[in-house]
């Protein structure tokens, strides 16, 4: 017999209700004074001759794609580091469907979808368990740095005229944490405890390690230039401020992803980059290019998942034709 607790049922609804309203409140609240600061300024926007650049549109939209895949193949080398074996195209379409759970309320359903999948695979819970948040930790860290060393020294000077150097001290912290991280993995398993519960903290791959760092690094700097190319593209003025406006991204999708309330960071990314490009530009074309910035994005993820399920179930047929024609022959 299956009994019922009413004050847990309740709690659970409580806390459902709250982080529903929260949702709604801080993504809605943003997104209207994003708009009401788009409205106040319509007779300046309208005014400007607006000309998009469709060039530097796409070649935008192929640099964000390319910059996902380089993420796709940083969290792969880093599952090989951690010792898990999984073809290339299979994690990536298991990491591409697992995104998708980004877009919950909450910060770990593509987590623990990713984990389960992996698991599926075969790969060990250890690795499967330690990986995505090994790659979260790397991706916030190298973004972050990239995102200081980009805008923080304009961001200082502003502040104090010769606090420049400040920003890239702040931005070197993070990466030489990352890049110990491996070192610290061999201090654990030497004079600490070797396994959790059932996990099984094991060592990193140096060599795979760094290479996915190197995807990640390169991945943060596409993304920069992507943002940079779309700004561009409808407001030639921010190429006077473009390290700015990369690295401005950069800080606003850690800011996005570190708010665990809204799904895939919508609303507080927008309004972390419409606040921080308004220092040198209008605000109204600021946020504009943070809601486009927001529509470009999704367009290259949905791209990408696209071509990876297509790729995924071309190779599949292909296998399977291959292994019919061997069986005959």
């Amino acid at each position: 017999m299956v009994t019922i607790n009413p004050s847990l049922m309740l709690r659970t609804y409580g806390r459902r209700m709250i982080s529903l309203v929260s949702l709604v409140v801080l993504t809605g609240g943003i997104f209207y004074f994003m708009i009401k600061g788009i409205v106040q300024e319509w007779s300046t926007l309208s005014c400007y001759s607006w000309s998009v650049d469709w060039c530097a549109l796409i070649f935008s939209l192929v640099l964000s794609v390319l910059a996902l895949g380089l993420g796709i193949k940083a969290a792969h080398e880093l599952c090989c580091s951690l010792g898990g074996r999984v073809a290339f195209h299979r994690f990536a379409y298991i990491f591409s469907l697992s995104q998708l759970g980004r877009y919950l309320p909450g910060r770990l359903w593509h987590m623990v979808g990713f984990a389960v999948l992996l698991q599926r695979e075969q790969v060990k819970p250890s690795v499967s368990l330690l990986l995505p948040f090994i790659y979260q930790g790397a991706v916030i860290g190298v973004f972050i740095s990239i995102g200081i060393a980009l805008c923080g020294p304009a961001a200082a000077e502003m502040l104090f005229p010769t606090a420049a150097w400040l920003a890239y001290l702040f931005a070197i912290v993070p990466i030489i944490v990352i890049l110990l991280l491996p070192f610290l993995f061999s201090l654990v398993k030497r004079f600490g405890k070797a396994k959790i519960g059932y996990l099984r903290i094991g060592s990193l791959r140096k060599r795979r390690y760094y290479q996915a760092i190197g995807f990640i690094l390169l991945s943060g700097l596409g993304f920069a230039a992507s943002l940079e190319i779309f700004a561009f593209s409808l407001f030639e003025e921010v190429m006077n401020h473009a390290f700015y406006v990369g690295g401005s991204f950069l800080v606003a999708y850690v800011a996005g992803w570190l708010v665990f309330v809204t799904p895939g960071g919508l609303g507080v990314r927008e309004g972390v980059l419409a606040s921080m490009l308004s220092v040198w530009i209008p605000s109204g074309f600021s946020n504009i290019i943070a809601i486009g910035d927001r529509c470009l994005m999704t367009v290259a993820e949905i791209v990408l998942l696209v071509g990876i399920v297509v790729m995924s179930r071309w190779r599949g047929k292909k296998n399977t034709i291959y292994t019919m024609m061997r069986k005959r022959g």
